[in-house]
């Protein structure tokens, strides 16, 4: 068995489009040399929501769906809390 690559060792990637094509293929170069990799596919691509931000849908690699949501009136603190 070939000894695994550590180049990437330590980090971590995020890898949108990753299932299939160029997207796979990437996030699997990446884990091969290290990294943690954390794969996203769009479902649904973001639309206008009756809120006044944006809303979308991505699946991770074993199926799950996920709403990723913006909304640009809100502000963010340094500790991750909306203010």
């Amino acid at each position: 068995m070939a000894e695994q690559s550590t180049e990437f060792a330590g980090l971590a990637a995020l890898v949108t489009g990753g299932a299939s094509g160029i997207g796979l293929a990437t996030a699997r170069l990446l884990a091969s040399r290290g990294a943690r990799v954390a794969v996203l596919d769009r479902v649904k691509p973001p639309e206008v929501a009756e809120w006044g931000g944006y809303s979308g849908y991505f699946a991770d690699p074993d199926g799950h769906l996920w709403e990723v949501a913006h909304n640009p009136a809100w502000t963010i603190n340094r500790d991750g809390r909306r203010s």
